[in-house]
């Protein structure tokens, strides 16, 4: 309905087209897939919360909704390659930092020293979930606004 009216009103016009970006694939890594599913049905989804640790939860989530979640927080598009079928719950914790400390933490530590301490996502990926990104050029489809008017149409 609201394309319909910009269509009228603003003499847009669009479409589509696939063109291959730099992304990653979401793979299973090498040690193998580390989560069990869990029963289907209900409200599931993924929450993030980001800061110099970023947080990313999933309950009753598809690896497809994973894919989804890593892509946004990365700003990087993210394919699922796994072909893992179900729904899985799981806490990812990775730092945006590339610096990964092997110090210990102490309950005075802030936040700042736990980005220190957090793995970045590649690191973390294999460890907590058993999967990892692989580098490669993914097939996005993307919108190309080939016309719009400034000023609408009157009614």
């Amino acid at each position: 309905m609201l394309r319909t009216l910009l269509e009228d009103r603003f003499r847009l016009a669009v479409h589509r087209e696939s063109k291959e970006l730099p992304g990653y694939a979401l793979v299973v890594a090498n040690k193998g897939f580390k989560l069990k599913p869990v029963e289907p049905g209900g409200p599931g989804g993924t929450e993030s919360k980001g800061g110099p640790v970023v947080t990313l939860t999933g309950n009753k989530t598809l690896i497809a909704q994973l894919a989804g979640a890593l892509a946004r927080s990365l700003e990087q598009p993210v394919v699922d390659q796994t072909g893992i079928d179900g729904v899985y719950d799981f806490e990812l914790r990775w730092t945006r930092n590339d610096k990964i400390s092997t110090t210990i933490r102490s309950p005075n530590d802030t936040d700042d020293t736990a980005a220190e301490l957090a793995p970045s996502v590649f690191t973390a990926l294999p460890q907590t979930l058993g999967l990892r990104l692989q580098p490669q050029r993914v097939a996005v489809e993307i919108v190309i606004v080939g016309h719009v008017d400034r000023l609408p149409t009157e009614n």
